[in-house]
């Protein structure tokens, strides 16, 4: 197997970073959250990552055969902490990854929190504008001893 590459936001670890998303749309239905995102491979759309929001499952709809060919080895590929995931986990991961790196970088400057339910799924975000706070420096009594 080749070597993984560990996403940041999600932990997702995926065979490449050349597939990247854009056009991302959401809204709130009655039935939970419905979404959409293009996947693109360089220059090169290969398809739609899309949920309903009524609780079914995240799909992919590829442009062309090839294209779901590419992202059925890609998927099979993933892993989170090294466990094997669903086709669905992997598309949702793909989105939360880029919905949190779009937060992310929106949010030059200030602080996000973001809490995890119960099994480490994604739960809220808070954005905070508070200034830096240096816990350790080498004028504090902590700081000097584990400076030293």
């Amino acid at each position: 197997m080749t070597e993984l590459t560990k996403l940041p936001h999600t932990g997702l670890e995926v065979p490449h970073t050349r597939f990247t998303l854009s056009d991302f749309q959401q809204m709130t239905t009655r039935g939970g959250i419905a979404f959409n995102a293009t996947v693109h491979e360089g220059g090169r759309c290969l398809g739609i990552i899309e949920n309903e929001g009524n609780g079914g499952d995240t799909g992919f709809f590829p442009h062309t055969a090839e294209d779901r060919h590419a992202m059925a080895e890609f998927t099979t590929s993933c892993r989170m902490d090294g466990d094997v995931l669903r086709v669905e986990e992997v598309l949702d991961n793909l989105v939360t990854e880029h919905e949190l790196a779009q937060t992310v970088a929106a949010s030059q400057g200030k602080t996000i929190l973001r809490g995890k339910d119960d099994v480490g799924l994604n739960g809220t975000l808070v954005t905070v504008s508070i200034p830096p706070v240096w816990l350790v420096t080498h004028e504090s009594p902590l700081g000097a001893a584990l400076l030293e």
